[in-house]
């Protein structure tokens, strides 16, 4: 005899997210990047990696040359990718804000989260439009602060990178 019981509601919501994240290795004039693409629940669509190596020389300054490099990565991820996010993420120590807008430019809500220990909405800053009512990307952002899954995707991404390029990993 089956047992009887009661079916959940449905646990997602439409849409994925899109987690950008960078890790810089200036022994080796070299940045890292990852794109995690998760849905509402937070399980893994799919995962971009790539790397670039930093220009240097007299006639580069330093910062120049990053967020170009920056830029670049992300753009390359951004065309790896095969899915199409609602929403993407970045943390704060990404890149300047302005920076973000002007030269990543996503057309779909963009925001940064801080690097605190708490999923706190108030560590959560639109670069771009915030999603509005009606949209999937607000339904699919308020069930990924639900589920704790602001910051957590971008663990994930160090330990890919990690796991992909190996001892390379060892930011300094």
């Amino acid at each position: 005899m089956p047992l009887t019981h009661a079916k959940p509601q449905s646990l997602t919501v439409e849409g994925t997210a899109a987690y950008l994240d960078v890790v810089r290795l200036p022994a080796e004039r070299r940045i890292l990047g990852g794109l995690l693409v998760i849905d509402s629940l937070g399980q893994p669509i799919e995962f971009v990696h790539s790397s670039v190596e930093l220009p240097h020389g007299f006639m580069w300054a330093k910062d120049q040359a990053e967020m170009l490099a920056i830029a670049s990565l992300s753009r390359a991820l951004f065309d790896a990718c095969r899915n199409t996010p609602s929403l993407i993420a970045v943390r704060d120590e990404f890149a300047p804000v302005q920076f973000c807008k002007t030269e990543i430019a996503p057309t779909i809500p963009f925001g940064q989260v801080s690097n605190v220990p708490t999923d706190d909405p108030k560590h959560w800053s639109w670069i771009n439009s915030p999603p509005t009512a009606g949209m999937p990307a607000l339904a699919l952002f308020e069930d990924l602060k639900r589920r704790s899954l602001t910051m957590e995707p971008f663990e994930r991404i160090a330990r890919g990178l990690s796991e992909v390029y190996g001892t390379a990993m060892t930011e300094e």
